[in-house]
């Protein structure tokens, strides 16, 4: 990941061989449009670490479709996330949870603005993953990913993969 100058004060982003390179007002737009801007700022750039846009655009589909699926479907969500995105880090899966949450609400808050049940379970789902983060960091993992969370639910904390259903019994045989 590279910071360039790109223009009136704008900084531009660009991974290596990567086939977009876009100038920080666009990722806070980008950002903004999802959930309020939980992108880190280094330096004045804006940093995406690991996963590009459009992966965590498909990350933020499967978690409101998964959040969206029965009173379960955050936890099963948080789980799920972790499986099918192995080397993303577990505060990328705070932040899909996060916009998941955000983008629910924009879409089906009430006319009065009542929030959404499922705003409310997924914006406490990511709230109890960044708890286990904190145990992973007081642990000494400071940058866990989705396998490292998996291996800490199976071992300390079953919480998000006990109601997994399939993918809690295979994470939890090993």
């Amino acid at each position: 990941m590279a910071c360039t100058a790109a223009g009136e004060g704008a900084m531009q982003l660009a991974a290596p061989n990567a086939p977009y390179a876009l100038e920080s007002n666009d990722l806070r737009q980008y950002a903004f449009g999802h959930a309020p801007c939980w992108w880190g700022v280094f330096n004045g750039c804006l940093r995406v670490t690991a996963v590009g846009l459009k992966q965590l655009d498909e990350m933020i589909d499967f978690a409101i479709a998964r959040v969206s699926e029965g009173p379960d479907g955050p936890r099963r969500a948080v789980c799920e996330l972790a499986t099918h995105w192995p080397q993303v880090t577990g505060l990328q899966i705070v932040f899909v949870m996060v916009s998941a949450a955000h983008a629910i609400e924009r879409v089906f808050s009430g006319e009065d603005n009542t929030p959404n049940p499922e705003t409310a379970q997924a914006l406490r789902m990511a709230s109890l993953l960044s708890v286990d983060l904190f145990a992973m960091q007081k642990r000494g993992n400071f940058s866990p990913t989705g396998s490292d969370l998996l291996a800490y639910w199976r071992d300390a904390d079953p919480f998000f993969v006990a109601s997994s259903g399939a993918i809690a019994d295979q994470q939890l045989a090993g």
